[in-house]
Protein backbone atom coordinates (compact mmCIF):
# COMPACT_ATOMS: atom_id res chain seq x y z
CA UNK A 1 0.00 0.00 0.00
CA UNK A 2 0.94 3.68 -0.83
CA UNK A 3 0.46 6.52 1.11
CA UNK A 4 -1.69 9.30 -0.78
CA UNK A 5 0.51 12.79 -0.79
CA UNK A 6 -1.42 15.35 1.19
CA UNK A 7 -3.92 13.10 2.69
CA UNK A 8 -2.40 11.31 5.59
CA UNK A 9 -5.82 9.38 6.02
CA UNK A 10 -5.68 7.77 2.51
CA UNK A 11 -3.37 5.13 0.77
CA UNK A 12 -3.34 3.52 -2.33
CA UNK A 13 -3.81 -0.50 -3.06
CA UNK A 14 -0.71 -0.92 -5.34
CA UNK A 15 -2.46 -4.27 -6.12
CA UNK A 16 -5.64 -2.83 -7.58
CA UNK A 17 -4.98 0.92 -7.81
CA UNK A 18 -8.30 1.30 -5.80
CA UNK A 19 -8.13 3.96 -2.78
CA UNK A 20 -8.66 3.39 1.40
CA UNK A 21 -9.69 5.53 4.05
CA UNK A 22 -7.89 3.90 6.79
CA UNK A 23 -8.94 6.02 9.36
CA UNK A 24 -10.84 3.94 11.70
CA UNK A 25 -11.78 6.62 14.25
CA UNK A 26 -13.86 8.63 11.08
CA UNK A 27 -15.53 4.50 10.15
CA UNK A 28 -16.58 3.74 13.99
CA UNK A 29 -17.96 7.43 14.14
CA UNK A 30 -20.00 6.61 10.69
CA UNK A 31 -21.14 3.13 12.17
CA UNK A 32 -21.96 4.81 15.43
CA UNK A 33 -24.47 7.40 13.94
CA UNK A 34 -25.24 4.80 11.34
CA UNK A 35 -26.84 2.52 14.65
CA UNK A 36 -27.94 5.53 16.12
CA UNK A 37 -30.02 6.46 12.69
CA UNK A 38 -31.25 2.87 12.28
CA UNK A 39 -32.43 2.68 16.24
CA UNK A 40 -34.09 5.67 16.19
CA UNK A 41 -36.40 5.03 12.93
CA UNK A 42 -36.87 2.06 14.67
CA UNK A 43 -38.38 3.99 17.60
CA UNK A 44 -39.99 6.76 15.20
CA UNK A 45 -41.76 3.45 13.94
CA UNK A 46 -42.89 1.80 16.70
CA UNK A 47 -44.33 5.07 18.06
CA UNK A 48 -46.46 5.21 14.58
CA UNK A 49 -48.03 2.20 14.96
CA UNK A 50 -48.60 2.74 18.73
CA UNK A 51 -50.91 6.38 17.91
CA UNK A 52 -52.40 4.40 15.20
CA UNK A 53 -53.41 1.65 17.01
CA UNK A 54 -54.64 4.52 19.84
CA UNK A 55 -56.40 6.55 17.18
CA UNK A 56 -58.46 2.93 16.69
CA UNK A 57 -59.17 2.18 20.34
CA UNK A 58 -60.76 5.99 20.34
CA UNK A 59 -62.57 5.73 16.84
CA UNK A 60 -63.97 2.45 18.19
CA UNK A 61 -64.83 3.78 22.58
CA UNK A 62 -66.53 6.70 20.48
CA UNK A 63 -68.66 4.52 18.32
CA UNK A 64 -69.47 2.58 21.01
CA UNK A 65 -70.42 5.68 23.50
CA UNK A 66 -72.39 7.27 20.83
CA UNK A 67 -74.36 4.11 20.12
CA UNK A 68 -75.49 4.12 23.39
CA UNK A 69 -76.34 7.47 23.75
CA UNK A 70 -78.61 6.93 20.30
CA UNK A 71 -80.84 4.51 22.18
Amino acid sequence: MSRIEGHKELARDDSNNSILNTDTNAYLKAKSMKERLIKQTNEINTLRIDVHNMKEMLIKLSEKINGQNSR
